[in-house]
């Protein structure tokens, strides 16, 4: 079959579709389909030049005014998939929703959406248009409000399939109005790469207790309150992975406190990287997010066993159990977070007992099942 994929983030881009859209695409191209990628271009580095077996086709960011920027991305987005849509198959769109949904709709091919969390509310959280969090937000009513839903969540209603990767999202599809017969649920999959780097001096020779987090840097991750507990507790490291519109804020923030020989914002960095983090620096993974749906740096984590530290929130659940591969902790709640830090970085025995389960636990996500399953739905999509 030939696919086409559209992404809203590649490498070096740091996040859930970073991870998931390259795996799978180049584990479809190597069983024979014709894979093409649509993304829009973040960085002069180019993922083109470390594969063989996919295409990707790049369209550039916009940089006037904020909706200005995404009207016109949603345009540029959209020729690319005219253009390179009647070529394929079928669309799978894992962000880019309503471009793809429209390019689908006009070239009447079938597709189907990969749905990682409520596109509405991220918007509106991320603009500062609302305060709730995910679940009082479905009940969050006005004109601006309902207008945000119906567009972002119109793209689902007309898909032909939906795949989450997990089940905690599952009641919120059926509340917008989706037919349970279209959700399927496919767990991701931990991928390592073939090889580690090494990591810089400054950060191989950091003593003191090491805290990693990766991902987008926006509101909804709350990374600036764990800076702010990060100056208050002795000997504790912490890095951070990722690009996003609070760079600048965090690292005000960090200069601000003193704080620049214990934190280090790294920016987009490679697959690579992230995983000798993980495996060679971090002691413990940081999870403070207002909601995740399924985060792939959590199951990296525990690959490379290594606990894990999480607001308790969405697909959170499904993959760490409270003191067994990691702790979880309420939401809003900086004082828990210190606590559990604390109880981390003292006590050695649990922090063991923790790595230990946490690299059993993460064999039951596997990308063979993850491929496999994701293939049938895609042909049986054609079919």
């Amino acid at each position: 079959m030939n696919v086409l994929i559209t992404t809203s983030i590649l490498p070096p881009e740091v996040g859930g579709p970073a991870t998931y859209v390259p795996l799978l695409a180049e584990e479809l191209a190597l069983r024979g389909h014709q894979i093409t990628l649509i993304a829009p271009q973040i960085h002069r580095i180019s993922l083109q030049d470390e594969n063989k077996h996919y295409r990707i086709i790049y369209y550039q960011r916009a940089q006037y005014i904020r909706y200005i920027n995404y009207l016109i991305e949603l345009i540029r987005a959209l020729s690319k998939i005219l253009s390179e849509g009647k070529k394929n198959d079928l669309l799978y769109s894992n962000g880019l929703d309503l471009a793809a949904s429209i390019g689908a709709r006009i070239l009447r091919k079938p597709i189907v959406i990969k749905v990682v969390g409520d596109p509405a509310w991220e918007f509106s959280y991320n603009r500062g248009l609302t305060k709730h969090n995910l679940e009082e937000f479905q009940q969050e009513r006005g004109l601006q409000i309902n207008f945000i839903k119906w567009l972002f969540h119109l793209p689902f209603k007309k898909a032909d399939k939906i795949i989450l990767p997990g089940y905690q999202h599952f009641k919120f599809l059926q509340e917008w109005g989706i037919p349970s017969e279209k959700i399927i649920v496919i767990y991701n999959a931990p991928s390592p790469p073939k090889s580690r780097l090494e990591l810089a001096a400054n950060i191989r020779n950091m003593q003191g207790f090491n805290l990693f987090m990766a991902g987008r840097l926006i509101p909804l991750k709350r990374i600036d309150q764990v800076i702010d507990l990060v100056s208050t507790i002795e000997d504790v490291n912490l890095i951070i992975a990722g690009e996003g519109p609070l760079r600048e804020s965090l690292a005000k923030k960090v200069d601000k406190l003193g704080l620049q020989s214990r934190v280090h914002l790294l920016g987009s960095i490679s697959k690579e990287l992230v995983w000798s983090l993980l495996c060679d620096y971090a002691q413990v993974l940081i999870i403070n997010s207002v909601y995740e749906t399924f985060p792939n740096i959590v199951l990296e984590a525990l690959t490379c066993g290594v606990p894990v530290i999480s607001t308790k929130v969405g697909g959170i659940n499904e993959i760490i159990q409270d003191r067994n591969n990691g702790i979880l902790i309420p939401l809003d709640n900086p004082q828990c977070l210190a606590d559990a830090i604390q109880l981390l970085k003292s006590d050695e025995v649990l922090r063991h007992k923790l790595a230990i389960q946490a690299l059993q636990s993460s064999k039951i996500f596997n990308v063979d099942t993850m491929v496999l399953k994701t293939e049938k739905i895609l042909l049986g999509v054609i079919n």
